[in-house]
């Protein structure tokens, strides 16, 4: 099912210039900057600005998909906690879907798979900063499988994220153990008194 059929795609806000933070502004912007690696949004790291225009259109709310259509790593990501007053900049499209068919999750998810990234390799327009037009991205399609096969494929999905997290971080700490041990065992070496025949 083509996803402009799925979802109603809305832009996020194009700011013209650099957005200046105010802790004291009536909106929190969502930006590249507050996805961190594993996809996953850092709400610590959301600045709130001033906006003057009326910004309802550009909200983000539980359900809703946000998906990077421009930059070198395109994806998508599904928003599962409440983000208050949060509107979403021009680099997104906001996916809210209008069906109760498809979970945000498993859209999220297949989004991110390969043979839609090679869909989306096709379509990217430009060189420095490549982009996914809108009305190309909403004539991509996407299965639906049966929801309840839908939610098998997301827990799985977030089981698979999380022993990969887990063994990079092992990974990590042992490398840094490693090092640790090389480097107090050669300074070791190196203050032994040195022997020797005369």
């Amino acid at each position: 099912m083509r996803i402009g059929e799925l979802a109603n795609i809305q832009s996020g806000y194009q700011f013209r210039g650099k957005v200046k933070p105010d802790a004291g502004g009536n909106v929190a912007l969502l930006q590249i900057k507050d996805i961190e690696g594993r996809r996953r949004i850092t709400p610590e790291t959301i600045d709130r600005i001033d906006f003057e225009k009326s910004h309802e259109q550009y909200l983000v709310s539980v359900g809703d998909v946000l998906f990077l259509s421009r930059g070198h790593k395109q994806f998508a990501l599904a928003i599962e906690s409440e983000l208050h007053d949060t509107i979403a900049s021009g680099y997104f499209y906001i996916l809210r879907l209008g069906t109760d068919g498809i979970l945000p999750g498993f859209l999220a998810w297949y989004i991110n798979q390969s043979p839609f990234q090679a869909q989306l390799a096709q379509l990217s327009q430009g060189s420095h900063m490549p982009f996914v037009s809108k009305t190309e991205f909403q004539d991509l399609s996407v299965p639906i499988p049966p929801l309840g096969l839908q939610e098998k494929i997301v827990a799985l999905s977030r089981l698979s994220e999380q022993e990969q997290f887990i063994l990079t971080e092992l990974a990590t700490k042992r490398a840094a153990l490693i090092q640790a041990l090389t480097l107090a065992a050669a300074a070791d070496a190196t203050q032994a008194p040195m022997t020797g025949n005369r």
